[in-house]
């Protein structure tokens, strides 16, 4: 591997974990965007109690003076399977969780992110679909637009994160928050008592944030209508059957 250019420390150094569970290993949260990610996030900093650090893609050399540090680290990010990430975030160097969302609500998710952001690139973003209707809002964002891929399509914005479970990651699906065997499974991955894991997530699913929209299972079913669902169906190039979801 090449050498790596000396990571630049310009958010907070990473806090020692301790709290309610001891870390015995580096941690990576790795989600697809608008998947609930500040809320698995923030269940998870219940749960070590401690911030987890973010790691974005200009920075992913900070991930790698991390791992090759002495301590331990929790860390999240969005990043897809490809070889110079894996090369890093390898699953063989640490415990990577995969968070994934039914991709409708991604959809529902990122169309009110986009209309309440204050960033001056997501405003630019709405603001190209802003005098659409709701639902041709949501058509927008299923097939992507912009010149330069600028919000892509949900079949793109779905696709890389499967490849992490064949290295060992576990893939914890947005919906198993609700769901006693899901956080069973992902506290034996992650070592942990599953009553703490669960009494973590409670106190996660009472708090709120500007990007935490209702900390609810499924929001499809009751947002969109048939008409809806058909166009999303002809247009998601089969990422919703890929991820492991139904249309029935």
């Amino acid at each position: 591997m090449s050498a790596l250019p000396k990571p630049r420390y310009t958010r907070r150094p990473p806090l020692r974990l301790r709290g309610r569970v001891h870390l015995a290993y580096n941690l990576f949260l790795n989600s697809m965007p608008k998947s609930g990610t500040f809320f698995a996030v923030g269940a998870l900093g219940e749960l070590f109690g401690a911030r987890l650090l973010s790691i974005v893609k200009r920075d992913i050399s900070l991930a790698e003076a991390l791992l090759l540090g002495t301590g331990r680290h929790a860390m999240y990010g969005h990043f897809r399977h490809a070889p110079e990430v894996r090369e890093i975030l390898s699953p063989a160097r640490l415990k990577m969780v995969v968070l994934i969302r039914d991709p409708r609500d991604v959809v529902l998710s990122k169309r009110d992110f986009l209309e309440r952001s204050l960033n001056k690139d997501h405003i630019a973003r709405y603001g190209a679909i802003a005098h659409l209707s709701r639902d041709e809002q949501i058509k927008a964002l299923i097939r992507g637009f912009g010149a330069h891929d600028d919000v892509s399509s949900i079949e793109r914005h779905a696709s890389g994160w499967l490849a992490w479970q064949q290295e060992g990651a576990h893939l914890f699906r947005y919906e198993d928050f609700w769901s006693e065997p899901g956080l069973d499974a992902l506290a034996s991955f992650l070592d942990v008592d599953a009553g703490k894991l669960k009494r973590a997530v409670a106190l996660a699913q009472g708090r709120s944030s500007p990007t935490l929209n209702k900390a609810v299972r499924t929001r499809w079913p009751g947002e969109m209508d048939a008409n809806l669902l058909a166009y999303f169906r002809a247009h998601d190039g089969g990422c919703v059957e890929a991820l492991g979801y139904s249309w029935d």
